[in-house]
């Protein structure tokens, strides 16, 4: 077997891995709390800002979640919306997005949100965390329905690298 095979085999495999485990993206760069207004019981946020390298060697591109947001998103007409939750964990609901899309912000592609926070204990809570600094950042949950690899060696790898917020990385 050729070494570019056992490379290919060994894509194949994580790409499957990939496919087939639920991800939470880890703090990255610019996905922080922008404004919280305690009266409006709100906070504006950006989740998760796109062309970013992160820890897992991903890179979520402009664009990635535009489904997700007209099936599921606050303007959708599902009976099951995008939620709020607190680490990821479903059952720790503090509140749901009335504004979400993609844009550019400060200028870097971002996922922005703008979310009404529950008047429930755990909802009170995290308003104080996000009022005192304590919720800094954000991540979003997803599962891959599309993935693609690039490597320094493909025709791809000169156009993504160039968009990259961080391509030392």
């Amino acid at each position: 077997m050729t070494t570019y095979a056992q490379n290919q085999k060994e894509l194949e495999a994580l790409k499957a891995q990939k496919m087939g485990t639920f991800y939470g993206v880890k703090s990255g760069f610019g996905n922080t709390t922008k404004d919280v207004d305690m009266a409006k019981r709100t906070v504006q946020s950006i989740p998760n800002t796109y062309l970013f390298f992160d820890s897992d060697q991903d890179v979520l591109i402009p664009g990635c979640a535009k489904k997700t947001i007209q099936e599921k998103g606050p303007n959708s007409n599902a009976v099951a919306k995008v939620k709020n939750v607190k680490d990821h964990n479903i059952t720790q609901r503090i509140g749901k997005p009335e504004v979400l899309d993609e844009r550019k912000v400060e200028g870097n592609e971002v996922m922005y949100a703008e979310s009404k926070i529950l008047t429930t204990t755990l909802g009170n809570d995290m308003l104080i965390e996000y009022q005192e600094g304590v919720i800094d950042n954000h991540s979003i949950g997803f599962r891959y329905l599309d993935l693609e690899f690039i490597t320094n060696e493909s025709d791809e790898w000169k156009k993504w690298i160039d968009q990259l917020i961080n391509p030392k990385e």
